[in-house]
């Protein structure tokens, strides 16, 4: 690229940190959340200070409780505190233990010009971030938990614009209805970005590791990736598989199409795509049904 040229992913980055500065009503976590998340990028963060954290917030420790229990992470013994818990998941699962027992009020707002109502957009992302860490288990299994925060993040930032730009979203939908172009190419076209960098620059603020929050910035685009393309693109097959087993709004022949175009940039091999196709309803309800008590 010639120099003083601007790639258009970076563009559309600094467009949606404009667009977050100047948004009136931004998604947010609860504040142990976000203090957790900041503590994990520390590697010398004891598992003590984290409880300390964790434990001012009780709604947050017995939903974390009850989800590092679960048959979902597998131990066979009884965790019966926070620091215990936060010693036996290591910091990738507690992220994403965290995130689960926190977001849900976050992505639960109905988002019916995306084809989301109420609990869709919670719903789809659960879905997502279940197949996401399936498919990674299969083939990269350390990046397993990752790739669950990934999609469960994948499409945060539809709240900012469907919260803050409803005369642009107007457009948007009419581009979608009238022209077939996805939503995250008629956000880029109106707006100057998508949702999908806008959720990159959320995750970036509540201080989610950099391959991670990469995974969601190009979950559309995973070969302009540059940390990890595997990741961003196994965050793809993993919305298109849910989509293709009816869990959002996107017709399963084109859902179907973006999976296969990306499978080879996620690594993921058509047997085991096949095979996690067939857990994820299990797998998902399951979580789902966790996070409800």
């Amino acid at each position: 690229m010639p120099l003083g040229v601007i790639a258009p992913e970076v563009t559309a980055l600094r467009r949606a940190e404009r667009l977050l500065k100047g948004a009136k009503d931004v998604p947010s976590l609860p504040a142990a959340t976000l203090r957790v998340l900041a503590m994990l990028r520390d590697p010398d963060t004891s598992a003590a200070r984290i409880a300390q954290v964790v434990t001012t917030d009780p709604g947050l420790t017995a939903r974390l409780l009850c989800l590092a229990n679960s048959a979902y992470y597998g131990y066979a013994r009884r965790i019966a505190t926070v620091t215990e818990a936060a010693v036996l998941l290591g910091s990738d699962a507690l992220r994403s233990v965290v995130l689960t027992a926190s977001a849900r009020a976050t992505l639960s707002q109905p988002l019916r010009g995306y084809g989301c109502s109420q609990e869709g957009l919670w719903r789809h992302s659960v879905w997502t971030a279940t197949a996401a860490r399936l498919l990674e288990a299969r083939v990269r299994p350390a990046l397993a938990e990752q790739a669950f925060v990934a999609g469960l993040l994948h499409d945060v930032g539809k709240i900012v614009i469907a919260a803050n730009h409803g005369e642009q979203f107007v457009s948007i939908c009419r581009k979608v209805e009238r022209e077939g172009k996805s939503f995250a190419e008629a956000e880029a076209e109106v707006l100057g970005c998508s949702h999908a960098e806008i959720g990159g620059v959320l995750a970036q603020q509540w201080r989610l590791p950099e391959s991670l929050a990469e995974a969601v910035t190009y979950h559309h685009a995973p070969a302009a990736a540059e940390v990890d393309v595997a990741l961003a693109a196994a965050v793809q097959v993993a919305d298109a598989l849910v989509l293709s087993l009816g869990v959002g709004a996107v017709p399963e022949v084109r859902a179907r199409e973006i999976s296969e175009s990306a499978l080879p940039l996620a690594r993921v091999p058509a047997a085991v795509l096949l095979s996690v196709r067939e857990e994820v309803p299990q797998s998902a309800a399951e979580l789902e049904r966790l996070v409800e008590e």
